[in-house]
């Protein structure tokens, strides 16, 4: 019998547990958008296809170009966005969390 043979509850264990840590961190970065986020408008400024291996399929990455609290622009992909795709120039509603560039997402 082989180690994966052998091993497989363990291996299955332990991809959960990593699928339960990767959806608790998007969890938690939505609810600190949510709580601390300033809503504002922004210009979608490029669309970024992404191929996923382990799933066989592509996503997009898409970047926003706003003004943050200090009036200055500021590009940053977007978080947590819908299977929609957008284009470049498109207009689009967000929330983004002063001071980090990774917190922004759509304003549903």
């Amino acid at each position: 019998m082989d180690f994966i043979a052998r091993h497989m509850e363990l291996i299955i264990i332990a991809a959960v547990l990593v699928f339960i840590v990767r959806a608790a961190r998007v969890l938690l970065k939505a609810r600190k958008i949510d709580r601390e986020g300033i809503e504002t408008d922004a210009v979608v400024s490029r669309v970024e296809e992404q191929w996923d291996p382990d799933t066989a399929s592509s996503a997009y990455l898409t970047y926003v170009r706003y003004r943050d609290e200090n009036g200055e622009f500021r590009e940053s992909p977007m978080a947590l966005t819908s299977s929609l795709s957008y284009e470049e120039g498109e207009e689009v509603r967000i929330r983004f969390v002063p001071g980090d560039d990774e917190l922004v997402r759509e304003v549903r």
